[in-house]
């Protein structure tokens, strides 16, 4: 009996170009609409790498905090499934969940939102993200005479600045004194909706193998990774999906998400949207999906499609 593993993942990130003003950045330069471009900062890359391990770095230096290095991206959603094996059944099998969340960090220029925030933080001046999950499952399955294992996990995250401003009574008004906040911009306030991702993995004994990504939240940049290579991803284009001079259509689409507690299932400020699961549409419309199959020694991928092609909601749906 030989050992077998599989890792997926997904790895969100918020694309842009440097804010750092010593190097010529801005700080209205990543795909973060409008004002909130000038308080919070975006991963300062263009696009999510081929490989998981680039993807993933812990590199991103900012000038408002010369100690210490960020992750370069948002969120990491990841398991790896692995088990004993002779290429037909399997024993020993164990499911490990790989979830990462990213510290939300802050813009030097001062400003009366950007101040009010920093009131929010301690002493390392930046916040953890707000977990949203993780919702997780796993079951052992067979196709034919052929033993395998699956899981699923929906994990994400949203801003704690706005949360924890939230909680304290700010208003946009006094995070924004004598502007005319636009109407999604303050939407995105008043109900902040979560970066998510909903993954589903099968793996079986012959090393067949089905990854998908039933649902991501709509905003922002997301790639699918099998083991440590990108194998999928929906569009995130500079001029169409996000601008750097704030008409932002898939942002548009994600606050809206947010004032829907049947097209995403994290509700803003609870942690279940009950009726997600109801509604579920398999990422039709404008939210994306991916998707990875690979054929083994006995079963062909186009199998694995057909016999695995409604999605396994993890608990508690």
């Amino acid at each position: 009996m030989a050992r077998k593993s599989q890792l997926a993942n997904v790895v969100t990130m918020i694309p842009g170009y440097s804010e750092n003003s010593k190097s010529g950045g801005r700080t209205t330069n990543s795909a973060i609409p409008g004002m909130w471009d000038d308080i919070f900062h975006g991963d300062n890359r263009r696009s999510l790498p081929s490989s998981l391990k680039a993807a993933t770095t812990k590199n991103k230096s900012l000038e408002e905090y010369p100690s210490r290095t960020f992750p370069d991206y948002r969120v990491k959603t990841g398991l790896k499934l692995s088990f004993e094996t002779n290429g037909k059944t399997i024993s020993s099998p164990t499911v490990s969940q790989e979830r990462d969340l990213a510290p939300i960090t802050l813009e030097g220029e001062r400003s009366k939102g950007r101040d009010l925030m920093a009131n929010l933080d301690g002493s390392e001046g930046f916040l953890q993200a707000n977990r949203k999950g993780p919702f997780f499952k796993k079951q052992e399955v067979n196709v034919g005479d052929v033993e395998g294992l699956r899981a699923s996990l929906i994990f994400g995250g949203n801003d704690t600045y706005l949360v924890e401003a939230k909680k304290r009574g700010y208003t946009l008004s006094q995070l924004f004194p004598r502007a005319r906040v636009p109407g999604n911009l303050a939407n995105f306030y008043l109900t902040p909706p979560a970066f998510y991702a909903f993954l589903d993995v099968v793996f079986m004994a012959d090393g067949a193998k089905i990854v998908r990504v039933w649902d991501a939240s709509r905003y922002p940049a997301h790639a699918l990774y099998l083991g440590d290579s990108q194998v999928d991803k929906p569009p995130f284009r500079e001029g169409t999906e996000w601008t750097r001079d704030g008409k932002n259509p898939a942002f548009d689409e994600f606050v809206l998400d947010g004032t829907s507690p049947d097209r995403t299932p994290f509700r803003p400020f609870a942690q279940l949207g009950d009726r997600y699961r109801k509604t579920f549409d398999d990422g039709k419309g404008p939210h994306p999906v991916m998707e990875e199959a690979q054929g083994g020694s006995k079963l062909q991928a186009q199998t694995l499609e057909s016999q695995f092609s409604s999605p396994m909601f993890p608990s508690p749906f």
